[in-house]
């Protein structure tokens, strides 16, 4: 792990679940747009946290984000909005103008950083 954080690159993407999810999500709506992802996506080292906890010898009950952030002792602040309900937050923002969505996607990016931090600190 700590050979992949000083790999030289373009720079780094980190995800949770991104390859899987995120990557490909991407590259569909680029694809549609006349976009090509490969110039950019292919010179970034790509840390998917998803794919390094469920590796991990660490026995998480469910390999999730929330789970993993709950097992380190990290708290989310947005604890009402999940993948299950986040597009009736999203219309509330198209319609209300509610930022709610908005707070837990950068939520979401605040606390990978957390775990990654988490996880180099065990590594050291």
């Amino acid at each position: 792990m700590l050979e992949l954080l000083n790999a030289p690159s373009e720079g780094y993407l980190l995800a949770y679940n991104g390859k899987r999810f995120d990557i490909p999500y991407v590259k569909f709506r680029a694809e549609k747009y006349g976009i090509n992802t490969d110039s950019f996506l292919k010179k970034l080292i790509h840390i998917d946290l998803y794919e390094i906890m469920r590796s991990s010898n660490i026995p998480f009950p469910r390999h999730s984000q929330k789970t993993v952030e709950c097992y380190l002792g990290i708290r989310r602040q947005i604890t009402d909005v999940n993948g299950a309900n986040f597009h009736k937050h999203f219309l509330n923002f198209l319609k209300y103008g509610s930022i709610k969505t908005i707070l837990y996607n950068v939520e979401d990016i605040v606390l990978m950083h957390l775990i990654l931090n988490s996880l180099k600190n065990k590594l050291i």
